[in-house]
């Protein structure tokens, strides 16, 4: 299977099974009047929202370098997140809190009803949402598109086992379940697109891979024959699984022009070879001797 499609797999099918089970929620909202369902309806909305911008963002992340995007679109990925977090946080988190808490303070009724409907509709999130998530385990796909879904699905099956034990509860007569589960799922969501937030901002700053990678280069670099030494080593993600790096190299005095092309070259195969790198710019300086 050819990797673009084995990295959308998991989007497109929480992105068609989300269709079907936000309308099957809505019909078994309107025909129990069950808040926990109409939580549940918003949070499936907001994986068709979530699924469906990463699915674009993955493919415009996959367009070429050009004379404005020098390392090409791997942050679109990135973008799209910082949009899911802003709709989690700002609007599906609020309106399923607008939606529960009034019923904290209305009296107790009778008006629910079809509960074995609402078991059976959660039930079958559950199962629907577990696939693509299986499937995101199996693929080790590590970009922000996936990453993001990734936290999505798992806040949706989190939500929908708080949804089936709300409503077992709701069968014995606790009805002030209802709004109490219906809130905890609105913090969820919150905590979510908080989460999302800090992430894809921290990479869109610039952040770095870590000091264990500086230290990997430094090593790779300084195990190439006629390199003194290496100095003013930067880092950065550019892109899902894409790293650019950039370093000194220090090189004995009066070493000939194609001799260090040479030795920078081979520098550069090695960084190339690393885990993750997409680019390296390399700098020759001489051995400043004292």
């Amino acid at each position: 299977m050819p990797k673009q499609t084995s990295e959308n797999r998991a989007i497109i099918f929480s992105l068609v099974g989300s269709g079907g089970l936000f309308i099957l929620q809505l019909v078994a909202y309107f025909m129990s009047h069950i808040i926990l369902l109409l939580a549940g309806a918003f949070d499936t909305l907001s994986d068709i929202l979530i699924s469906g911008f990463l699915l674009l963002s993955i493919y415009w992340s996959k367009k070429p370098a050009d004379e404005f995007h020098m390392f090409g679109h791997g942050r679109a990925q990135n973008i799209a997140s910082l949009l899911v977090s802003t709709i989690l946080i700002f609007f599906l988190s609020l309106e399923t809190f607008r939606s529960a808490i009034p019923k904290f303070f209305q009296p107790t009724t009778n008006e629910l009803q079809n509960i074995t409907l609402a078991l059976i509709v959660t039930v079958i999130a559950i199962i629907i949402y577990a696939v693509p998530l299986i499937d995101i385990l199996r693929s080790k796909k590590n970009g922000a598109a996936i990453k993001t879904q990734w936290y999505a699905l798992l806040e949706m099956e989190f939500a929908f086992f708080a949804s089936l034990i709300g409503l077992l509860l709701i069968n014995r007569g606790f009805q002030w379940v209802d709004p109490l589960i219906s809130v905890l799922i609105g913090i969820v969501i919150a905590w979510v697109g908080i989460k999302l937030l800090i992430d894809n901002a921290n990479f869109l700053l610039g952040r770095g891979p870590g000091a264990a990678y500086i230290k990997k280069i430094e090593k790779e670099a300084s195990s190439v024959k006629g390199v003194v030494g290496v100095t003013d080593i930067k880092a950065e993600y550019i892109g899902p699984e894409s790293i650019h790096a950039g370093l000194n190299l220090v090189i004995k005095s009066g070493t000939p022009i194609e001799q260090a092309d040479q030795i920078a070259k081979e520098v550069k195969k090695r960084i190339h070879g690393m885990e993750e790198t997409s680019s390296c710019f390399i700098q020759i300086k001489p051995e400043v001797i004292k």
